[in-house]
């Protein structure tokens, strides 16, 4: 099953010289699983930016006394930080990114505000 989402605001167009507005369809799949990024990276190549989303995984340690873990992170070479997600983005689409993203946390903010 695929969840859509219809987006009323903004339109984009398609065709050639003799473009037709047309509403944005958002689909989501229904196996489309969502993960939690807590580390974040970007490169530039020039004509697209690479944005990478990582989830560090510490490592978990129960068993021992606070000093004998303390004892074990220092054996450790480091944490692991997977990658989850690189999105590539063309270098003139990313001011669009940037302003869904302020828009998003400017919402996001508003609404705790409100609390």
């Amino acid at each position: 099953m695929v969840k859509t989402v219809k987006k009323k605001k903004k339109k984009t167009t398609a065709g050639g010289p003799d473009r037709v507005a047309l509403k944005l369809i958002r689909e989501f799949p229904a196996d489309q699983v969502g993960v939690s990024a807590n580390n974040f990276a970007v490169q530039s190549d020039g004509s697209e930016f690479h944005l990478m989303f990582f989830q560090n995984q510490p490592p978990i340690l129960l068993a021992g006394t606070e000093q004998e873990r303390r004892e074990a992170l220092k054996q450790l070479d480091g944490v692991r930080s997977v990658c989850l997600a690189r999105i590539i983005v063309a270098a003139d689409r990313l001011p669009s990114f940037i302003e869904v993203m302020q828009e998003g946390l400017a919402n996001h903010n508003a609404a705790r505000e409100q609390r």
